[in-house]
């Protein structure tokens, strides 16, 4: 059985829609007789420009979703030489005859993620510009604007959510314990 979460950036309790905070009751969701759960996820921004811009060595063609569950994962990052809190990847979705652009990915994208039962109430995602992350530079997405020359805005576009969360069979906790 699958346990979904919908998120909608607007639902945040704090931050900007490329470094929110939410509140998710995880006892209303998930069952507490497992131990781990895969997450897979999609996902689909609102259509803002995200135009490229050549003269300042700016481009968007895709971004890093960093979720923290606030939990043990089971995944490792080599650049921060620890658990990896990286949920997964979507692609730019160019659309030439509005000249705005999305952001998505459907949930067979990126691998699922393994994770420990969540406790933690609060999560945080935090959305990356995936040019800058490989570049050292870890800068959040933010859209632009139409201009020759697009001038950065100070956040990306709204976007909505939708977690999967698929209890690991093995992982069953005995109710003698």
């Amino acid at each position: 059985m699958n346990y979904n979460i919908y998120i909608n950036s607007n639902d945040k309790i704090s931050g900007k829609n490329n470094n929110a905070t939410f509140q998710i009751n995880w006892d209303d969701i998930l069952p507490r007789n497992y131990k781990y759960f895969n997450v897979t996820f999609s996902f689909q921004t609102a259509s803002g420009y995200y135009k490229d811009d050549v003269t300042n060595n700016r481009y968007y063609p895709n971004c890093e979703i960093i979720c923290d569950f606030y939990t043990k994962t089971f995944s490792y990052d080599t650049t921060t030489k620890s658990n990896s809190i990286t949920l997964g990847y979507c692609q730019r979705d160019i659309q030439p005859s509005t000249y705005k652009n999305t952001f998505s990915c459907s949930y067979t994208y990126n691998c699922p993620k393994i994770i420990t039962r969540p406790v933690n109430n609060i999560i945080t995602i935090t959305i990356y510009n995936m040019v800058a992350v490989v570049s050292g530079s870890n800068t959040l997405l933010v859209d632009t604007t139409t201009a020759t020359t697009p001038v950065l805005l100070t956040d990306m576009t709204a976007w909505t959510m939708i977690m999967c969360f698929t209890p690991v069979e093995s992982s069953i906790i005995s109710e003698n314990m």
